[in-house]
């Protein structure tokens, strides 16, 4: 049995954010459709993803799909990490790369592994395979020398330059690294905001507040962490759930792309922080509606895990996170360090993503 979650000693008081005005999202919903019968949204959300899978871009949804009884195995094994996540004791390490990863996978997309062979020359991904940038950073970290010694230095509070420009240039092939042509950091603040180099040593830089963080984390309400989490660098509103869920809190959905696509069909401006906190807010009350199936003690994680299961059926994928879950995890291959109930826990999720394979 997994331990109780535990209380973040000398928390910060959580500071209440405002829901968003009644008008707001009474306009909001109205362009996206998230006041419809949850029967409603079942069959306009087959017609919206079979109308992609026409166009080349998804697959058709089955009626099993549609049932949306239960979840896939892979999606709750990743509800079973963030059981773990929730109910161990995190620090600053946990949180660098709750950021670190998170940020990696924002404004970059898949590349085949052919393609980061340019980059990364012996990498362990297939030639044929999209490997996605948060897969790849994930693996680096737990897996390189480079990525190791980042880590050591940045639950400290320092920044190792020298392990930044290596996994910068060794990500190359996904862009936005933060380095000019010469492969040292680029100084423009364009290359600032959002290169791999510069995200490294931000997170760095957070690793100092992560009692402040966890403590919003754990004893926060749901507005609490939205408010708090959108004030680290680069975090959106819509990505306040993504960086939760790594560290084990599920009551946040994500409001990504496919989200928009699903839900807004392109009416919502993402860049607007009014529309995208009442697109989210309206979102979770939604997907509490759809009454998804799964095991009780997932159910505090139930917003990110539907999230989860709609992107994708929305994708036509079946996505374990391995890579990410594997870095998360304190430990090494996924349970050579795991003591009692742990190594349960970890061998039910290795048995999950397997079987996918």
């Amino acid at each position: 049995m997994v331990a109780a979650r535990r209380p973040v000693a000398d928390s910060i008081a959580p500071v209440r954010l405002p829901s968003p005005p009644a008008a707001l999202l009474r306009d909001v919903s109205a362009r996206c459709d998230l006041m419809k019968t949850t029967a409603q949204m079942k069959r306009d959300l087959a017609a919206e993803v079979r109308g992609m899978a026409e166009r080349g871009v998804r697959r058709p949804l089955s009626e099993e799909d549609l049932a949306m009884r239960q979840l896939p195995p892979e999606v709750a094994a990743f509800g079973r990490f963030m059981l773990y996540q929730s109910s161990r004791d995190l620090g600053p390490r946990d949180v660098v790369k709750a950021y670190t990863i998170t940020r990696s996978s924002i404004q970059r997309g898949a590349v085949k592994g052919s393609t980061l062979r340019n980059s990364w020359y012996n990498h362990p991904f297939a030639d044929d395979a999209q490997v996605r940038p948060e897969d790849a950073f994930a693996w680096v970290l737990r897996n390189t020398n480079w990525g190791q010694s980042y880590l050591i230095n940045a639950q400290k509070g320092r920044f190792d330059e020298t392990a930044a420009l290596a996994i910068a240039r060794m990500l190359r092939a996904f862009g936005l690294t933060g380095l000019g042509p010469d492969g040292y950091p680029d100084p423009r603040p364009t290359a600032q905001r959002s290169g791999f180099y510069y995200d490294l040593k931000r997170g760095s830089e957070l690793s100092e507040k992560s009692r402040e963080v966890l403590g919003v984390l754990r004893a926060g309400s749901r507005e609490d962490w939205i408010r708090f989490a959108t004030g680290f660098h680069g975090i959106a509103f819509a990505k306040a759930g993504f960086i939760g869920a790594l560290l084990g809190r599920g009551d946040v959905p994500t409001g990504d792309a496919r989200e928009l696509v699903l839900w807004a069909r392109g009416k919502i401006n993402r860049d607007s922080d009014r529309e995208m906190r009442a697109f989210v807010t309206q979102l979770g009350t939604r997907l509490r509606q759809l009454q998804v199936g799964m095991e009780p003690e997932l159910r505090p994680f139930y917003e990110h895990l539907v999230h989860h299961y709609l992107w994708d059926l929305a994708g036509g994928t079946a996505t374990t996170h391995a890579e990410l879950l594997a870095c998360l995890a304190p430990l090494s291959g996924l349970g050579a360090l795991a003591v009692g109930s742990d190594r349960a826990l970890i061998r039910a999720y290795v048995r999950a993503w397997r079987r996918l394979r």
